[in-house]
């Protein structure tokens, strides 16, 4: 027999959201205490992150029911919600929000909630995109450097060319200027495309 089990992420741990359950019970759940769950971390914490909720989600069988009574308390962005979604919906779990109506958000044939989810988070990856895009064009049309900073200066950078042409080892030039070999190899070959060229 399939059972309800309740997750809440709020700011008071252990306090029972009272009035939460009470809209809930209304809604025709049978709350059994022993099916609360009520923990505390941060809202920018992913939803696997959350112990509480992922012993809950082992905890459960196919055909049980997450109920939640906010989008929030599934993930702490759009896609992380979307996730947590798709993982119920890939256990068998039905997943129900009073915020967005009594469908069965991981049903197989996604209810409007979550397409409507998937075209946001879909929105938000563009926007990103496309914000990322408008920074990079605008930093070079103003001729700043794009990337990581170097971590050394050019004045460190030469005096590892000048080690590495006495042949002294990379591994020991990497050492010296207290940086990773990566970075010594990156200048020295960068060095001989240089002079290549």
């Amino acid at each position: 027999m399939s059972k309800p089990y309740f997750y809440f992420n709020l700011a008071t741990s252990g306090v029972l959201p009272e009035q939460d359950l009470a809209r809930l019970d209304a809604a025709g759940y049978t709350i059994d205490l022993r099916r609360v769950v009520v923990e505390s971390t941060p809202h920018s914490t992913p939803a696997m992150e959350r112990p509480a909720l992922v012993n809950m989600l082992r905890r459960m069988r196919a055909q049980d029911t997450l109920v939640v009574s906010k989008l929030v308390f599934l993930g702490r962005s759009v896609r992380d919600v979307l996730s947590t979604i798709e993982r119920c919906r890939d256990a068998g779990l039905r997943v129900h929000c009073e915020e967005t109506g009594p469908a069965n958000l991981a049903s197989a044939a996604a209810p409007i909630a979550v397409k409507t989810l998937a075209a946001v988070a879909e929105l938000e990856r563009y926007s990103a995109s496309a914000r990322t895009r408008a920074f990079l064009s605008q930093a070079q049309g103003e001729g700043r450097p794009l990337g990581r900073p170097p971590s050394l200066t050019a004045q460190q950078r030469a005096r590892v060319l000048e080690r590495l042409a006495r042949g002294v080892a990379v591994s020991d030039v990497a050492r010296q200027f207290h940086t990773s070999r990566q970075t010594i190899i990156r200048i020295r070959d960068k060095a001989r495309g240089q002079s290549g060229s």
